[in-house]
């Protein structure tokens, strides 16, 4: 009986028929790696807790208060969403800081809390209704990746503006130029089907991959101009960047769960990893634009 039982377990955990749940339904369990469709597998150590099929936006929204292997990576964000929301309405609505600030200084913080908010808020919903169905997953997945391009664009200018300010202001637009231009591109890459092919996948990497990088060069530029009281703010922007490429490397190798496959099917995964040091380094960014408004202003 007990072989019988075995048998029918690994039956159905090599399956590849996706169990998909009614939309009527109130309840329904998890399901593991190998059930899943293949639109849904996307980290193979990851081995259960899936949330099956839910073809209901009702049933993915109501999956947020539930445990599975996608509820780290939504509450990473969506606490990160709500932080900074919290963070703009005090600075730029409701809080004493309001009045001292100049419409420039609002205007590029508002650049920058639209960059972070819409990329923690996209990236919340993509994790929460991936479930749902092919088409919802992929149109979520490219406006997720729309989002991540927003927050580059939307981090380097007022970066570029409050460090190239007054004597240097065409390196400010030379530098928001092309770094327009780069999320152009990488706003094409994400919504063009034709990209999202495996065929296209290593362009859209480089694509990403450059756009990440394009800081670095005006990031020296300003190491050289910058006078010694904005070297604080500026070593804060370097430490940003390097809290983001340590998420892209454990995001990437996929640590811890490669190594213990099967025992972070909650947490702590790689992804959950990975939001966490996006949320962190877009902090540590907004406090490096905060002091440089600070210090431009006394």
């Amino acid at each position: 009986m007990n072989n019988l039982k075995y048998r029918q377990k690994s039956s159905y955990e090599t399956s590849t028929t996706s169990p998909t749940v009614d939309p009527n339904v109130q309840h329904w369990t998890t399901v593991v790696y190998d059930s899943l469709p293949k639109f849904l597998r996307d980290n193979n150590y990851i081995r259960g807790q899936h949330r099956p099929v839910l073809p209901s936006f009702r049933l993915c929204f109501g999956s947020i208060f539930r445990i599975h292997s996608e509820t780290g990576n939504i509450w990473t964000h969506l606490v990160g969403f709500v932080v900074f929301v919290i963070i703009s309405l005090s600075l730029l609505a409701i809080g004493p800081h309001k009045h001292t600030l100049l419409p420039m200084d609002k205007l590029m913080l508002g650049v920058y809390f639209t960059g972070a908010l819409v990329c923690h808020l996209l990236s919340t919903v993509y994790h929460t209704c991936k479930c749902h169905s092919p088409g919802v997953c992929h149109v979520f997945h490219a406006l997720d990746f729309c989002g991540i391009s927003l927050q580059i664009i939307c981090s380097m200018i007022p970066c570029f503006y409050y460090g190239f300010y007054t004597q240097y202001m065409k390196w400010f637009y030379i530098y928001t130029g092309a770094g327009t231009t780069l999320f152009c591109v990488a706003l094409t890459i994400s919504l063009y089907p034709k990209f999202a092919t495996p065929v296209y996948k290593p362009l859209r990497a480089l694509v990403f991959l450059v756009f990440g990088l394009s800081n670095v060069v005006p990031g020296l530029h300003l190491y050289y101009i910058l006078e010694p009281q904005f070297m604080y703010c500026w070593s804060l922007v370097v430490l940003q960047g390097m809290v983001y490429v340590l998420g892209a490397v454990i995001y990437a190798l996929r640590i811890p769960e490669k190594y213990f496959p099967g025992k972070c099917d909650l947490w702590p995964q790689s992804h959950q990893i990975f939001h966490s040091l996006v949320t962190i380094g877009a902090l540590i960014h907004f406090r490096s634009i905060y002091r440089m408004i600070y210090l431009r202003q006394i």
